[in-house]
């Protein structure tokens, strides 16, 4: 894993412990975090490299996006962080996949996260 990649995601690990929540490390890079009422919130860091392929980000977006959690089924939040320079291409990620329209998938700056 790259290093802007560990920064990224060490924010948002910190965050979500900030909120006394477990974090978990998938392999692909993503963190699942065990929020308050069962919730299962995913996220991941998006890198210049994952906007060189769109196709394959794209898939990845739309599989986080339509994870559901194991009890009731309902979908599990997806927060996105870009690195630097990397926002405006996973917004157009978001837009190509309609995943913009949808109100469980959420973008954050790294400085937002790191508050």
């Amino acid at each position: 894993m790259s290093e802007a990649r560990d920064r990224l995601r060490h924010q948002l690990a910190a965050h979500y412990r900030g909120y006394g929540w477990a974090v978990t490390h998938w392999q692909d890079g993503t963190l699942q975090a065990a929020g308050p009422g069962g919730v299962n919130w995913h996220a991941a860091a998006i890198l210049a490299e994952d906007l060189a392929e769109p196709t394959l980000l794209d898939e990845r977006l739309l599989t986080l996006a339509t994870t559901r959690m194991p009890e009731g089924g309902e979908l599990c939040p997806l927060e996105l962080i870009a690195d630097a320079g990397c926002e405006e291409g996973l917004c157009a990620a978001l837009d190509r996949t309609g995943l913009s329209a949808r109100p469980h998938v959420s973008v954050y700056s790294p400085s937002a996260a790191a508050a």
